[in-house]
């Protein structure tokens, strides 16, 4: 059996909702952010792989 909906005060109401809004902008700038570092990661690794074998790279890192 369900238990019926609790009542909220109007602060708590204002508050969770407050909370809600914050927490829904956060994520949506974080994936900003991380689509961001994802491009940046990804445009780097085309640009080694464009160039010669790169400094520094040994046999082993080339087979992997």
């Amino acid at each position: 059996m369900l238990d019926p909906p609790k009542q909220l005060e109007p602060t708590e109401e204002l508050v969770q909702d407050l909370l809600t809004i914050v927490t829904v902008f956060a994520g949506r700038l974080y994936g900003q952010r991380a689509k961001g570092v994802r491009a940046r990661v990804k445009a780097a690794l085309k640009e080694y792989e464009v160039g010669s074998d790169g400094p520094g790279r040994t046999d082993h890192q080339a087979l992997a």
